[in-house]
């Protein structure tokens, strides 16, 4: 009988030590996978972070090129448009020498236009990116429409000068034969002012601005030769 209790005894000892072996294995796996959890989710929320970080990096970036680039495109613009401005300065005496019959100096203008300042490109250059800066859909249209005549009007306005200087004078006086072509040339002049004040339109106020400062800066490395008067053309005799 003894016997048969100390078994069952040592029979309970064992079965409570088992159990806190359980018990306490259980705790450890728990912490175990406690501890797994808190590193997982730790290493989860640094690596969104460092993500959160490289996307803002990325994207500040990303805004100052971008800003840059369109400061560069405006740049190019105003210098078109200070090209426009050049180009109506340029012209302006050409209708004089053409009044006084100094139509070799009146083609020097034209032709330097034409071959000199890039003009065409330039036109196109406001054209393409006109849509940038202006409102009004109308006045592209126009524009677009007066940067598709404007060269043409050009090469008209030397065309009928140049018809001219074959055309003999006699005493300095204008002969009948001569008059159309001077007609046709004054047209070509009126036609070209009237489309690059379009072009010149397709500006902001700061960028009309910033494009006559830098013309001002440009027409005085331009050749004297361009510019002149009515008067100075006659007292020479060029």
């Amino acid at each position: 009988v003894v016997t048969m209790c100390w078994n069952k005894s040592m029979l309970i000892v064992i079965l409570l030590l088992l159990s806190l072996i359980t018990i306490n294995y259980s705790y450890n796996i728990h912490n175990t996978i406690q501890s797994t959890n808190n590193r997982i989710k730790s290493s989860i929320i640094k690596s969104i972070d460092q993500s959160m970080k490289i996307i803002a990096i990325t994207t500040t970036t990303s805004l100052i090129s971008n800003n840059k680039a369109i400061a560069a495109d405006e740049s190019l613009y105003i210098d078109a448009l200070s090209t426009m401005l050049l180009a109506k300065q340029i012209i302006t005496p050409s209708i004089l020498a053409v009044k006084v019959q100094s139509y070799d100096r009146a083609r020097t203008n034209i032709n330097y236009i034409l071959n000199q300042l890039y003009f065409q490109k330039k036109v196109s250059y406001l054209i393409k990116n006109s849509i940038d800066y202006v409102d009004d859909p109308d006045l592209i249209d126009s524009a677009s429409e007066a940067a598709g005549r404007i060269s043409n009007s050009l090469i008209q306005f030397d065309s009928s000068v140049y018809t001219c200087v074959f055309i003999p004078s006699e005493d300095g006086t204008i002969p009948p034969s001569a008059e159309k072509y001077r007609k046709e040339a004054n047209n070509y002049y009126l036609s070209f002012l009237k489309d690059i004040d379009i072009l010149i339109s397709l500006s902001t106020p700061s960028q009309l601005t910033e494009a006559t400062k830098l013309a001002d800066k440009q027409i005085v490395t331009l050749p004297k030769v361009l510019f002149y008067t009515e008067e100075g053309l006659q007292r020479k005799g060029i």
